[in-house]
């Protein structure tokens, strides 16, 4: 029976990741985890086909064709996270972006250094929550509960494509990413077996001058569900999927 873990933006969707601890790699893989509106993944995918591009489609628009969206840089850092970001589309979508790539990956006191900053003021059970299920990934993996990363392990998140929708105003916006994830070992080597092509979800709302992740049950029902990202789908263009450029 598939295990169920509750990893919201900051935690993670299914992971399979190769993770160096006392020498040793570990795989940790979740075959069905739970988001932010306690859908799991196989309910997401029976909800939403995933449609490739049919034969009659070929030579339109597809993600990989059309100019990159220009991720917008901070204004300003809170607790070396960054924040500040304006009140558009592009603002909402930039946010998500940072605060996914910022993710501290099995830190848990990092991770609530980042979610305070982040996190609306509507939601802070949430904060407690996702702390819980870092430190239980912690064990899963033979580390102490509460802690940082073994020395010399990195973890490098790269969001490659976004899909952004207002709900109801410009102030609450839904933003899908797919990302990739790699570790690097202490010699510099990357790990075996990175997370590749996954997809995540967040929520975002204006508040107190910047956009702020929101867990509120009200807003997790107006959720939508796009068709999965292909760089070379003119289904995923048509959703409204988007590759990523990072401002130089």
């Amino acid at each position: 029976m598939a295990r169920r873990a509750r990893l919201r933006l900051i935690g993670i969707g299914a992971l399979l990741l190769a993770v160096l601890v006392g020498g040793a790699v570990l795989l940790i893989s979740a075959a069905s985890s739970q988001d932010a509106s306690g859908a799991t993944s196989g309910d997401r995918k029976s909800s939403t086909p995933e449609p490739g591009p049919s034969a009659s489609s070929r030579g339109k628009m597809t993600p990989a064709k059309a100019k990159p969206m220009r991720v917008l840089k901070p204004k300003s850092q809170k607790d070396g996270f960054s924040v500040g970001f304006p009140r558009s589309g592009p603002g909402a979508t930039s946010a998500a972006v940072y605060y996914l790539e910022e993710s501290p990956f099995l830190d848990d006191v990092r991770t609530r250094q980042q979610l305070k900053a982040i996190t609306s003021r509507k939601s802070p059970a949430s904060i407690d929550k996702e702390i819980s299920e870092v430190r239980k990934l912690r064990e899963k993996v033979g580390l102490p509960p509460s802690g940082g990363v073994p020395g010399g392990l990195t973890f490098t998140t790269t969001v490659e494509a976004v899909k952004a929708t207002p709900l109801r105003s410009r102030s609450l916006v839904q933003v899908w990413l797919n990302y990739d994830r790699f570790a690097t070992k202490p010699d510099g080597a990357p790990a075996a077996k990175p997370l590749k092509d996954e997809t995540v979800d967040v929520l975002l709302k204006w508040e107190g001058g910047d956009w702020k992740i929101t867990d509120e049950p009200r807003y997790r029902k107006l959720r939508t569900f796009p068709a999965a990202y292909a760089s070379d789908s003119p289904i995923a263009w048509q959703s409204g999927w988007w590759q990523v450029r990072h401002e130089a």
